[in-house]
């Protein structure tokens, strides 16, 4: 069997039955002998997701894989392991901005609900993107107080569930990382990782966005109001928009109607219905793409409001890392991220001292160059995807289901299942009744 390689990963995935297959156990074959790429919709095989066979099916041996495509030079080899280990301890270092982020969201708590409470004008607004932001209630004193106390236990229980589900298996490929097999891979099922690489390549890219505006004589200020509010009400702030863009932003504009799209269209749901508004385990199918791109866009647009236009593809490109990991892991993996990038600024308006803000610095820069490594690498999976004809089921996309009688037994005990799919599987879709 030959499968394309492009290089982005260091394995091929079987077309047939989603096996991982390392590279340098497959053979390879001249593109002059290469069959066509096969796509999801030819696909007449599968094992039930990546790496987990079912009984019903041989899978191929690596002998029988052959690559499509030239072998990676050893040069090469050499540096695509050293960016799985520096983002290894990138994701390391996202952990410490997030403990960071904690302690001083929940240390300034009590200044910030002081602030609110005391405020005699509005502090926080909610409201929806339309795209443009419309306000649909305002919040000062005693309500805008207990708000931010409800924000506090949001986030808090965001990062806890998060550590909970996934940090077992980030000390796996931390340990994995330094003994060298190369972890972790691009297409990382790990929550942690996976969102310390997204976040990493978000803060690259809106790092490159300010000094091209910068090197082109443009201005970065952040708005008045920003600059003016008093440092117990902004606080209260960036923990609203922490929670609430992404309430509104990926609940609203991507789940809601990915909803619709899906009972409209097939009669059935891939998960319950409940779980399209908090996401998590949702395939990234066309309509799930088209949503997750349409509802960047539109975070991007409503951030132009109060800023300049600077923002908006920087807003777009955070709006997808948020996306992706609203479908992939849930809300909660979308806030803890959002957090991350909001809450940055923190440190420095709680008067820290000039070394631990240089740490920071230090740490962003660091963060930042894995970025750009990983935003590099990310740029050969558009090209797979493109190739694919959507997203491959080991990146979260739509696993097709068997042909034949094997497929009408998997989609009757997918039917009658409840049960969420394992940790890096993508969600097997439910053929509409009479299919």
């Amino acid at each position: 069997m030959a499968v394309p390689f492009t290089g982005a990963f260091s394995f091929v995935v079987c077309p047939r039955c989603h096996t991982q297959v390392r590279v340098s156990t497959a053979a390879r074959v001249p593109d002059e002998a290469a069959p066509p790429f096969p796509s999801a919709a030819a696909t007449d095989r599968v094992a039930g997701g990546a790496g987990k066979p079912s009984d019903e099916y041989e899978l191929p041996t690596a002998d029988e894989i052959h690559l499509i495509g030239p072998p990676l030079p050893s040069g090469e080899a050499l540096l695509l392991r050293g960016a799985r280990f520096a983002t290894a301890g990138a994701a390391a270092l996202v952990l410490f901005v997030l403990v960071n982020n904690l302690v001083l969201l929940v240390g300034s708590a009590p200044a910030a609900v002081g602030a609110a409470a005391g405020a005699d004008h509005e502090v926080v607004s909610i409201f929806l993107i339309t795209p443009t932001p419309v306000s649909v209630a305002s919040l000062g004193g005693a309500a805008a107080a207990t708000w931010h106390v409800g924000l506090v236990a949001v986030i808090v229980a965001s990062c806890a569930l998060l550590l909970r589900q996934h940090a077992r298996g980030a000390f796996h490929h931390f340990g994995g990382a330094l003994l060298g097999p190369g972890s972790p891979r691009l297409d990382e099922p790990n929550g942690i990782f996976l969102m310390a690489r997204l976040f990493c390549v978000s803060l690259f890219f809106t790092e490159a966005v300010v000094i091209g505006v910068e090197i082109a004589g443009g201005t970065t200020s952040v708005p008045d109001w920003i600059a003016e509010a008093p440092v117990g009400e902004l606080l209260v702030s960036l923990a609203h928009a922490s929670v609430w863009e992404e309430v509104v932003g990926r609940s609203l504009l991507l789940g809601l109607p990915l909803l619709a799209v899906h009972w409209a269209g097939r009669g059935a749901l891939d998960r319950p219905a409940w779980s399209y508004l908090t996401g998590g385990k949702l395939a990234m199918d066309a309509p799930a793409v088209a949503f997750l791109i349409f509802s960047a866009t539109a975070f991007g647009l409503a951030h132009i409001v109060g800023w300049e236009l600077w923002k908006l593809p920087t807003s777009m490109v955070a709006g997808l890392v948020f996306g992706v990991l609203f479908l992939r892991l849930g809300i909660h993996a979308a806030i803890v991220a959002h957090f991350l990038h909001d809450y940055l600024p923190a440190a420095g308006l709680l008067g820290a001292t000039e070394g631990y803000l240089l740490l920071l610095s230090v740490v962003v820069l660091a963060l930042a160059l894995v970025g750009a490594a990983n935003f590099i690498r990310y740029l050969f999976v558009v090209r797979e995807v493109l190739e694919y004809g959507g997203v491959p089921p080991h990146l979260g996309g739509p696993t097709p289901a068997p042909a034949g009688a094997a497929g009408a037994r998997w989609a009757a005990r997918r039917a009658e299942s409840d049960e969420p799919a394992p940790e890096g599987e993508a969600p097997l879709q439910r053929p509409p009744p009479g299919g």
